[in-house]
């Protein structure tokens, strides 16, 4: 084998590990102080890439003892609300946030640099921390 396709092997196989540890790489959130505080939700959208997305105007903030307060415009509702439910964190990277009326599993699938994606039953829900 020449040196030629020793080098080109070479690459392709740092090519490959380098584009791999990216695609899978998934936000890690183990513990309550991961997410404690106020997040804006700008948008949902069905697909991860945020591609035809809905403005939403909602704040989610977690607190460090398992609450977590929804509030902002409800366009279901069309009007203002404030929603006290709890969350727990069930295993690596999923939230699961109970109210009165059930329990809704979250995967965080991106956090990082004051950002968040959560994909829930309906979608992807997309924060910026305020």
């Amino acid at each position: 084998m020449s040196s030629r396709s020793i080098l080109g092997l070479t690459f392709l196989f740092l090519s490959y590990i380098f584009v791999g540890a990216t695609v899978y790489a998934q936000a890690v959130v183990k513990e309550p102080s991961d997410i404690v505080g106020t997040w804006e939700m700008e948008k949902t959208a069905q697909r991860q890439d945020g591609s035809n997305s809905n403005k939403e105007f909602a704040m989610w903030d977690f607190h460090s003892d398992g609450a977590v307060e929804i509030s902002g415009y409800n366009k279901f509702l069309k009007q203002k609300t404030t929603f006290n439910k709890t969350y727990k964190i069930v295993e690596e990277s999923v939230i699961k946030v109970k109210d009165d009326l059930g329990t809704t599993t979250y995967k965080v699938v991106e956090k990082s640099n004051g950002r968040m994606i959560l994909k829930g039953p309906y979608g992807y829900h997309f924060f910026k921390r305020k």
